[in-house]
């Protein structure tokens, strides 16, 4: 069995960091031993900075095209009625959270959801002209679409897409169990988040 490094001598190396094709350079730490290299509160800090700056010179950058069925979309907009003043991209983002915070992580829910991908339910909801849409993103949010489409192989536009879907699929089937997550839990997440923004 490989003994782990403890990391016990360092030195500050130089170092960068690739986001959407732009480099982010900056010393940091490295054991001199494994060559791991310690992310610390003082690299996060200029890290955060350089994208703040990036966003405001590039934000081209932080856009995803993604594609909707126009029956999804006519889902959207109608949920979208029920928030008065609410721009559409503000609810879509907070679906997307949603899903990826609350409903991936609720087992229960989530393998219904998975059945239910084989439904003429679904099948519906995603047939049709597909609309070509941006949705535009802070730093945060586009690091945590990337990471979540790195972490599963997917592109960043694809799970934009299936987090809609998913979400959809929860508000149109007539499951009990499905309906009552989505008034007690889906609904309610989405008002705390358009409250707070």
């Amino acid at each position: 069995m490989k003994k782990e490094c403890g990391h016990s001598k360092y030195t500050n190396t130089r170092h960068e960091k690739i986001f959407q094709g732009e480099h982010f350079k900056y010393r940091a730490k490295t054991c001199s031993k494994c060559k791991a290299v310690l992310w610390d509160n003082t690299v996060q800090t200029e890290y955060n900075q350089w994208l703040n700056m990036l966003y405001k010179s590039k934000r081209h950058l932080f856009q995803v095209q993604y594609g909707l069925s126009d029956r999804g979309q006519e889902l959207i907009e109608k949920l979208n009625e029920s928030f008065p003043g609410v721009e559409e991209s503000l609810l879509i983002r907070a679906m997307i959270v949603i899903n990826m915070e609350i409903v991936e992580e609720n087992e229960d829910i989530l393998e219904l959801v998975e059945k239910h991908l084989q439904s003429e339910d679904n099948t519906l909801l995603r047939a049709g002209d597909k609309i070509n849409k941006k949705l535009q993103f802070k730093p945060n949010g586009m690091q945590e679409i990337i990471s979540y489409a790195d972490m599963i192989d997917e592109k960043a536009s694809t799970i934009i897409e299936e987090s809609l879907y998913r979400i959809l699929l929860l508000n149109i089937k007539e499951d009990p169990e499905m309906r009552k997550y989505w008034e007690e839990v889906v609904l309610r997440n989405i008002e705390i988040i358009l409250k707070a923004a």
